[in-house]
């Protein structure tokens, strides 16, 4: 009866064992049978460097804007054929390629694709220098003009601007300033057109009911220009602006 019971003591203690055994494969199994896929593809699509070849020069990257701008391409630069030497990140990748000859008479849209598909676009712009570009910057500036039989004189800071939509357009910021005798206080974004050395005054120019008209010429870092202010309520006031280049500021 003895030998009986420490039989079923060992059969009891096989039983467990065989239990944990399987228990134990069967976790295996499963562990094993887990998919495998592999390292986590890159999302990273940046285009990290632009530039083109001929002419040298290389673009300025906004990435929250996601734009880049290529500034100070000679003037006469034919930009139908610009090859450009993109960089991307690792593992990502860009259309139109790197190396393939691209017409940037208008911006170009660029699609970086990352390693796991997503993508994001950059765009592109090429400024070409032109002769606008001679008189771009801010002038100390004086002006004369006659009001009544009495001649004044003003002297502040005249800003030219380039604009895009017109190939010869220029802005004249602060054209007039504190000429309290015209009953204004300062006429801003006069247009004018840039040919050479040479300005003319657009006469549609409209600032409170006076309208602009006038010529201008470049002697290096002087600009002289002659006025016509037409208002509405009285009579034309001609007047003449001196302006040398701030040389602190350009």
């Amino acid at each position: 009866m003895k030998n009986f019971i420490i039989n079923l003591k060992n059969v009891a203690t096989f039983v467990v064992s065989l239990a944990i055994c399987l228990a134990t494969f069967t976790g295996c199994q499963k562990e094993e049978s887990k998919p495998n896929n592999g390292p986590t593809k890159s999302n990273e699509k940046q285009i990290t460097s632009f530039k083109i070849t001929v002419p040298p020069r290389e673009g300025t990257i906004n990435e929250l804007a996601k734009t880049i701008i290529i500034d100070n391409i000679p003037m006469g630069t034919i930009v139908t054929a610009l090859v450009p030497n993109i960089t991307v990140s690792e593992k990502a990748t860009i259309s139109p390629a790197s190396g393939i000859a691209q017409d940037f008479t208008n911006p170009v849209i660029y699609t970086v694709t990352a390693e796991d598909e997503t993508t994001t676009t950059y765009t592109v712009s090429v400024n070409v220098l032109d002769e606008r570009d001679e008189w771009i910057g801010e002038y100390i500036t004086t002006y004369k003009y006659t009001f009544e039989g009495v001649e004044t004189e003003k002297r502040y800071i005249l800003k030219i601007r380039k604009i895009s939509h017109t190939p010869n357009g220029v802005f004249l910021d602060g054209f007039l300033k504190n000429c309290v005798e015209l009953a204004f206080t300062e006429a801003q974004s006069v247009y004018a057109e840039i040919r050479g050395n040479e300005m003319t005054i657009d006469s549609f120019s409209e600032y409170q009911g006076v309208k602009f008209s006038g010529s201008g010429s470049r002697d290096n870092r002087t600009i002289t220009i002659h006025n016509t202010a037409t208002p509405q309520w009285g009579a034309p006031i001609s007047f003449t602006q001196v302006a040398e280049k701030d040389s602190k500021k350009n």
